[in-house]
């Protein structure tokens, strides 16, 4: 990032020859042209749900540069942006997330479409095929396999949310 240089810049050159040593002071002031910013991030790395995430964005331009998600946007639950253009936090849910973020500065701004993927949490397993027991009829255990599916759905449901989840599955007497 371009910052402005301390002004002026002052400096001695110094001659020395056969006739002597001759001292001369010089000043010279820098002045940046400005500049708005210019997003370089092209990308961002994997998280997992449930585990501590944290990248920061870069850009370019003069001036402090301060960072937010463009109108209508938002981040993976748990996280959040920085002014300063970090994006941290615990991810709460698996998934692939898109996004815009802008960076301004006293010149301008830009924006850039980012997406970032949320694994699943480490050892979180859904099942493939979850035992569905038959209906047995018109005795009263007519319900077990409407259960089993919705208990099956909220595993599936807090599995993807990184929450360590406990399921049992009950049968209907035979």
């Amino acid at each position: 990032m371009l910052s402005e240089p301390d002004n002026p810049f002052t400096f001695e050159v110094r001659a020395t020859n056969d006739a002597g040593t001759d001292v001369k002071a010089f000043s010279i002031s820098i002045t940046l042209e400005p500049e708005p910013p210019t997003i370089r991030t092209t990308s961002l790395p994997n998280g997992t749900a449930g585990t501590a995430y944290s990248q920061t964005l870069s850009a370019t331009g003069t001036g402090q540069i301060t960072w937010e998600l463009a109108a209508g946007n938002s981040l993976p639950g748990g996280l959040t942006l920085s002014p300063a253009g970090v994006i941290s936090g615990t991810p709460t849910a698996a998934g692939t997330f898109t996004f815009t973020v802008k960076a301004l500065n006293g010149e301008g701004s830009d924006t850039k479409s980012l997406s970032i993927t949320i694994d699943p949490a480490a050892g979180t397993t859904v099942p493939s095929d979850p035992v569905t027991p038959k209906s047995t009829g018109g005795d009263g255990g007519g319900g077990g396999s409407s259960m089993m599916i919705v208990v099956a759905v909220i595993a599936i449901a807090a599995v993807a949310a990184g929450v360590v989840a406990y399921v049992f599955f009950l049968r209907p007497k035979p």
